[in-house]
């Protein structure tokens, strides 16, 4: 049985840009999303976008944030630093992953 609050992380890395990913979950609802990043200014502001999306919500709402969700909140993306919103999308997704206990291969954290 899993506690009333519990903490986690998550990892995604694609080249040489790496996300580390810190989330708190209360009652099924993401309380904290703490991220590092060690990259550029793009993946930095797509991390600090997704975690904007996923704070407040349940743990099925932030599974469903997309990508282009990100891009859109940031009004686009310059074509040569669109994949950096996958960096916090696959970090969110991972540690969520770990907290439902699903284990997360670091494979499947690179493209």
């Amino acid at each position: 049985m899993r506690k009333k609050y519990e903490s986690t992380t998550g990892l995604f890395l694609i080249e040489l840009i790496i996300v580390i990913l810190y989330i708190k979950v209360k009652d099924n609802v993401l309380t904290e999303v703490i991220y590092m990043v060690y990259g550029c200014t793009a993946s930095v502001a797509t991390s600090s976008m997704m975690s904007t999306l996923a704070k407040g919500k349940t743990i099925e709402q932030a599974l469903k944030i997309t990508e282009d969700d990100v891009e859109i909140a940031l009004d686009g993306l310059p074509e040569e630093k669109r994949h950096c919103s996958n960096l916090g999308v696959g970090a969110l997704k991972n540690a969520i992953k770990n907290y439902q206990g699903i284990e997360v291969s670091y494979e499947e954290s690179i493209f």
